[in-house]
């Protein structure tokens, strides 16, 4: 399944509307939802914005997104409350689906931007907002 038809078949034109403006996107208004569908995804699909989004993901979540990304049909079967658990990041962003069988798929578009920005920077990066993201944690506990 394409990321367009997974926004187009699971959320509704407000939901879509609302994501798009989180992305600071505009024009918005006159659009029907599948224009406002593949603005989205448009958006989505920029590396720099999916190194962005994913930066956040915790050690475990970054696992199982890696799973799906390099398995061979970009699916993985999994305890259903273990994927909820680790993957929920990705499902707020909309990256990840589940299909009837409860195997986490991911459309191959989101794979391919993936593997772009799969490289050493991000794995710093990412190990930089982990410390930051524990650093806070740690600190609101007092």
């Amino acid at each position: 399944m394409k990321l367009y038809e997974l926004l187009c078949q699971n959320f509704k034109k407000d939901d879509l509307k609302h994501m798009a403006k989180i992305m600071y996107l505009q024009g918005l208004s006159t659009l029907r939802k599948k224009e406002l569908a593949m603005m989205v995804v448009d958006e989505m699909l920029k590396p720099e914005v999916m190194y962005t989004q994913l930066l956040c993901m915790s050690d475990g979540e970054l696992e199982v997104f890696r799973k799906v990304a390099d398995s061979p049909d970009l699916k993985i079967s999994v305890p259903h409350r273990l994927a909820m658990d680790a993957i929920s990041m990705h499902l707020a962003y909309k990256y990840c689906y589940f299909d009837e069988d409860d195997n986490l798929m991911m459309p191959e578009e989101v794979a391919e931007t993936w593997r772009q920005i799969d490289q050493k920077q991000f794995a710093r990066e990412h190990d930089k907002v982990l410390w930051i993201q524990s650093c806070y944690f740690f600190v609101e506990t007092f």
